[in-house]
């Protein structure tokens, strides 16, 4: 007679705390384990290759500041001097004459550098057969590059008068004798004129008023 019992399974024991351990969890753990070790090993390298290369017995500060690049100083262009422009000379304008030396000659002509001459005079009547004391033309001349000066009473050329050869500077006590204003007469005009080194006449005229009685 055949036995019946059925064939009871044993199943492995349960650990305490009711769970069975995670095969995942334990490698996870070791390679944890194995980078933490392995980065100890590469920190430990790197300070030992510092102490090496610098030479000292103690670990060397690294600095993690990022330097920053110095500005240099952009050079300022110098300027350069511009040419110097000639004037363009305008039509129907002489251009300046030129010395031995390149720059403008001095003027050659006769000129007058002061002129002051009396412009106005009192010449009373007083009445019939009356006779009013002279009264002289005054005036007073310097010039420059001047040959020889002449004066003559209206408006012509005093030197082609040829009336009256005066000093190159001087007043009415330079005249070779006195001209007097025409009593009779509201105004009258006289004449200066140059003559200069180089044969040009320059000339001043101007009118005498009579202020006084008039007939």
């Amino acid at each position: 007679m055949s036995d019946s019992t059925p064939t009871q399974r044993i199943d492995a024991p349960v650990p305490e705390g009711g769970s069975t351990p995670d095969p995942e969890k334990k490698r996870r753990g070791l390679m944890i384990a194995l980078i933490a070790i392995g980065a100890a090993i590469l920190v430990a390298i790197i300070v030992l290759l510092i102490v090496l290369l610098n030479g000292s017995g103690g670990p060397v500060a690294v600095s993690t500041t990022t330097p920053t690049a110095t500005a240099t100083d952009t050079p300022t262009a110098s300027t350069t001097p511009s040419a110097t422009r000639t004037p363009t000379p305008v039509a129907g304008t002489p251009a300046p004459k030129q010395g031995s030396g390149g720059g403008n000659s001095q003027p050659t002509g006769a000129a007058f550098t002061a002129f002051t001459p009396v412009t106005e005079v009192q010449c009373d009547q007083g009445g019939p057969y009356f006779t009013p004391p002279p009264i002289p033309i005054q005036v007073k001349w310097s010039t420059a590059r001047t040959n020889s000066v002449w004066i003559v009473f209206g408006g012509g050329d005093a030197a082609d008068s040829q009336f009256m050869q005066l000093p190159v500077s001087g007043n009415q006590s330079n005249f070779s004798y006195e001209l007097d204003y025409p009593c009779g007469a509201a105004s009258t005009e006289l004449t200066m004129t140059l003559v200069g080194s180089d044969g040009q006449h320059v000339q001043k005229h101007w009118t005498v008023t009579n202020t006084g009685d008039r007939f």
